[in-house]
């Protein structure tokens, strides 16, 4: 089955349209057949002013607009940017900390408990560039009577993420992995030695990886291209694919909690404490398809002395990309709303 994805315009406040269009093929949408809409939105998590909404308030943000074609059928849907919807509640992002909103997860849940994760980069157009929508009208009706605010993911390969109901947007920053210049102390949660990758986190086997083991995995060579400050920027990456790399030590994915891989990340740290957030669903070529790359080779040259540097193509600018990375720390969001198995 297939499912277009297009991004017929953006209007903020009356001012300006955009376009672009790519191929989505996709998984059926969870039915809401039986389902009472709901009535509000919480806006929660570390932020300064925690809102709740009637969700109809979701209209009086800029509107996004996307076509839809799941099973042959096309959709129009509307509705504010999870940026913008965030922004009602205030996220304390600090200032001390260098790109500190690439820092934070944002978790989206629907009235039945299902759940996904994003990084905010992921979903930031200034970052990763996979925008997310709360669609709060189809095909010129409110949704009022069939489902409530329903998720839209430009992007994806699948819409395991596009689901209705929608009644909870939560965001927190990750805990840091080490200290930050700048910024209140914090622990070191693992001892960093360059070249070596840690691995840690929610996983069956934690462990620490050499420069050398990383060497004898698959190695996959990349063409990345990315604004460094406003300066145009191509690499060319060689070393083996992220998921690869967390795969030797099994996170605790929950086999009785469907779609349980939605619900986690993957913080990236340097041996400077810089950090960046992934979310789990980049990683997966049925969700994201993003195809991160732990790089061990940049542009021919070795980097041995400087440490892995993980990369990831579609990016507008390189924040999310970390130079030095020391660990790899992976981590489950606690579900929001009780889910059977999960």
């Amino acid at each position: 089955m297939e499912k277009l994805l297009i991004l017929v315009s953006v209007v903020v406040l009356g001012f300006g349209t955009s376009s672009t269009a790519l191929a989505h093929p996709a998984a059926k949408a969870p039915a809401s057949a039986g389902i009472v809409p709901p009535q509000s939105i919480a806006i929660n998590g570390d932020v300064a002013t925690p809102r709740t909404l009637k969700w109809p308030e979701l209209a009086i943000l800029p509107q996004q607009t996307m076509t839809v074609t799941i099973d042959g059928v096309s959709h129009v849907e509307k509705g504010p940017s999870l940026i913008d919807v965030l922004s009602l509640a205030t996220p304390n992002i600090a200032a001390c900390s260098r790109n500190d909103a690439l820092r934070w997860w944002i978790m989206v849940t629907n009235q039945a408990g299902q759940a996904a994760v994003f990084g905010r980069g992921e979903v930031d157009t200034g970052f990763g560039n996979r925008p997310a929508i709360l669609s709060i009208s189809e095909d010129g009706k409110f949704l009022t009577t069939t489902s409530g605010p329903r998720l839209i993911v430009q992007g994806d390969a699948s819409s395991a993420r596009d689901f209705r109901n929608v009644v909870m947007v939560t965001t927190r920053r990750a805990v840091p992995g080490l200290p930050v210049s700048g910024c209140p102390t914090t622990p070191n949660l693992f001892t960093p030695s360059v070249p070596s990758l840690v691995l840690n986190g929610d996983l069956k086997t934690p462990q620490t990886l050499s420069f050398s083991q990383l060497q004898g995995m698959t190695q996959v060579g990349q063409t990345v291209s990315f604004l460094s400050g406003t300066a145009p920027t191509t690499t060319t990456e060689v070393g083996p694919m992220l998921a690869d790399v967390l795969a030797k030590a099994a996170p605790n994915f929950k086999s009785s909690c469907p779609d349980d891989k939605l619900r986690w990340y993957v913080e990236i740290t340097g041996s400077d404490g810089y950090a960046s957030i992934l979310s789990y669903s980049e990683l997966d070529p049925s969700i994201g398809n993003r195809n991160p790359l732990v790089s061990l080779t940049e542009n021919g040259a070795s980097l041995v002395n400087a440490g892995p540097r993980v990369v990831q193509n579609g990016d507008v600018r390189g924040g999310r990309l970390v130079s030095g990375s020391v660990a790899l720390s992976v981590f489950r969001v606690a579900p929001r709303i009780p889910l059977a198995g999960c």
